[in-house]
């Protein structure tokens, strides 16, 4: 799959779909119950490469199970990927944008978080929400724009 992202800073929101229930190990968290829906992971890129180098990476298959979301990855679908270039960190205000949209739960807490105790990367809703309901979420965040990468089925 070609990853049409920039090669630039920044931080991202993988929307992943799945189908059906699956228990999940989770290193030191034991199991998630993977319900089927929509989970949106947030995250950033600041390593070579940037946001494709990151972003490509999470989208293997097969790979060894390094990171939260590998585990997650090796059962869902990506459906879409929100993305904006900022040299800034901004992980939080997404966290917070995507914690405000209507629907959402938080399926395992402290997922993809252990560098930012009691928070969460990791949320669920029945049903993926739209670009435009985390754009509206990010208002008066003073955030880069967002853009989105529909994946094809």
């Amino acid at each position: 799959m070609t990853i049409p992202l920039p090669d630039c800073a920044g931080t991202y929101v993988l929307l992943l779909e799945a189908c059906r229930w699956h228990k999940l190990p989770i290193g030191r968290f034991g199991q998630l119950v993977l319900e089927p829906g929509c989970y949106l992971y947030v995250g950033s890129a600041f390593g070579p490469g940037g946001l494709r180098a990151r972003v490509g990476r999470r989208l293997q298959r097969g790979k060894p199970l390094r990171w939260h979301i590998d585990y997650l990855r090796e059962h869902t679908r990506l459906v879409a990927v929100w993305y904006a270039c900022d040299e800034q960190v901004r992980e939080a205000a997404w966290v917070g944008a995507v914690a405000g949209m209507g629907g959402i739960t938080v399926p395992l807490p402290g997922f993809g978080a252990t560098d930012h105790p009691g928070q969460t990367h990791l949320f669920h809703s029945r049903r993926c929400p739209r670009l435009r309901e985390f754009e509206e979420q990010l208002q008066g965040r003073q955030v880069p724009p967002v853009q989105g990468w529909q994946v094809e089925a």
